[in-house]
């Protein structure tokens, strides 16, 4: 099961407690220019912070650059 649109909205950090979640996507507004935003960078990383101690795969949405994916893939 995948928590789509992770960061915004409804998905509540209580669903990775009540839900057999397998993994978190990351929103695309907070991908977007997170190469050159630190406040992206941060919540990236936070985000993969918690799903790494969930140990749930965490998918980043709307990569289009190279420089975006690069720094997601340092971000882990």
């Amino acid at each position: 099961i995948s928590l789509d649109d992770f960061g915004t909205g409804y998905s509540s950090l209580g669903y990775l407690q009540r839900f057999p979640i397998d993994e978190i996507k990351v929103d695309r507004s907070f991908v977007t220019d997170v190469d050159s935003n630190p406040a992206n960078q941060a919540l990236v990383s936070a985000i993969v912070g918690l799903g790494g101690a969930f140990r749930l795969s965490v998918v980043a949405e709307g990569v289009e650059t190279a420089a975006e994916a690069e720094c997601l893939r340092r971000l882990g």
